[in-house]
């Protein structure tokens, strides 16, 4: 039987976004799941990985900065690439092995 009246469309709906934003959320993802078997060690990883993260942003910051400057000054001297060119240059990117 469902905890849910029939009239209770709104609620059982709300319970079912909310679920799927739990699923979606990185310390509920299957990977750190079966990693970790104790909630704390899974904490401490994602902390781990967010430090990690935060110091490369630091490292690299300056640079970061420069190619957006960069990329501003270029679109407005109208340098920029033409909305409807925007994604097939986007896709010659990707393409482009690294």
């Amino acid at each position: 039987m469902s905890r849910y009246r029939k009239g209770c469309r709104a609620a059982r709906d709300s319970d079912r976004a909310h679920s799927r934003r739990l699923v979606k959320h990185p310390m509920n993802r299957p990977s750190l799941t079966r990693t970790f078997a104790a909630p704390t060690l899974k904490a401490s990883k994602t902390l781990e990985v967010l430090h990690e993260q935060d110091k490369w942003l630091m490292a690299n910051r300056q640079g970061i900065d420069a190619k957006i400057r960069k990329g501003i000054e270029e679109l407005e001297r109208g340098e920029g690439i033409p909305e409807d060119e925007l994604d097939a240059y986007l896709e010659r990117l990707k393409a482009q092995p690294e």
